[in-house]
């Protein structure tokens, strides 16, 4: 089943345009709130040195992300979630009844940020909106079926 089979050009070309930013910064926001406050997610506790969280804080602020600051981070992020909410409305998906690119970039990275082992502003932000959860939901269901 292909994610953009239905769509006319113009939504195909606003999926696929939207996905790949979005689940960009998305995914600067998750790994920054998980590293920046010089705590290890407890899963990888044992395994991981400060050496390697400092790689990690190395490398998003050469990326060019890590050179802002955690509030800014935070409201670019706030702001890709709040147009994936506006987007989605009443709908089951982003463009409708049936998942698109854009649903497939937005469900995992959104999921993976509601279920942070480290609680921060963002993990709250996405896991704490019952709708938001609910989509993300459906997303798994229809695309990621265990």
């Amino acid at each position: 089943q292909s994610i953009l089979r239905g769509l006319g050009k113009h939504r195909v070309g606003h999926s696929l345009n939207l996905a790949q930013p979005q689940h960009q910064r998305l995914d600067l926001v998750l790994r920054k709130s998980h590293w920046r406050q010089g705590r290890v997610p407890a899963p990888a506790r044992q395994a991981v040195a400060e050496s390697t969280r400092e790689n990690v804080l190395g490398d998003l602020r050469a990326q060019g992300f890590g050179r802002h600051a955690s509030t800014e981070q935070f409201a670019r992020a706030n702001q890709d979630i709040t147009a994936v909410q506006v987007l989605l409305g009443e709908s089951r998906f982003l463009f409708g009844n049936t998942p698109t690119a854009v649903d497939a970039s937005a469900g995992p990275i959104m999921a993976a940020i509601a279920a942070s082992p480290t609680q921060t502003t963002l993990s709250r932000r996405v896991s704490e909106d019952l709708h938001l959860m609910a989509y993300l939901k459906r997303v798994r269901e229809a695309l990621y079926p265990a």
